[in-house]
């Protein structure tokens, strides 16, 4: 280990995952959180957490409407998550970017990729994210008219937060 590298790396984690524990009403220092991410993974060379920056900016992005910029930070993430070969990143991906467009009302896009996460998180030992893109889904089949999809979709998303006693889960 070259002195620093750990320090780096240990910095890049800290700074993603102080991003995820702020509240999304915080978007400005979340925002922060994800450049300084960025700039100590990038030094570090730690793709893995690279990408989590980047990911993380595209959601701070996004909050601001910002819609370019976000698309340019997840296709960024993406082409990392591929070349390191990391389903969760990809997953994280393509739920990020359902969510784009879910926000922009692109409502058969935000579907095609939320079902490409579904596909990826339905083998992820996190039913956390599973649950966030059913969700994702239940809101683009309200938001196309499909009401009874929709429930379906939430009935699931209830069934998994239960199961892992996800307080706010349930009350989504």
């Amino acid at each position: 280990d070259k002195p620093g590298k750990k320090e780096h790396i240990n910095t890049a984690e800290f700074y993603n995952n102080r991003f995820e524990a702020t509240s999304i009403d915080s978007n400005d220092i979340r925002l922060q959180y994800a450049a300084s991410a960025l700039q100590a993974a990038t030094a570090s060379r730690n793709y893995y957490e690279k990408a989590r920056a980047l990911l993380n900016l595209g959601i701070a992005y996004n909050h601001q409407y910002r819609y370019n910029k976000a698309m340019e930070s997840f296709l960024k993430a993406k082409s990392i998550a591929d070349s390191i070969g990391s389903s969760e990143l990809s997953s994280s991906f393509f739920h990020n970017m359902g969510q784009l467009y879910l926000d922009m009302r692109n409502t058969q896009l935000a579907r095609d990729y939320y079902l490409r996460a579904l596909n990826v998180r339905k083998t992820d030992e996190n039913p956390r994210y599973l649950a966030e893109t059913l969700n994702g889904l239940a809101l683009v089949s309200w938001l196309s008219g499909k009401l009874d999809t929709a429930l379906v979709y939430l009935q699931q998303t209830l069934k998994i937060a239960e199961a892992v006693k996800n307080a706010e889960g349930i009350s989504k």
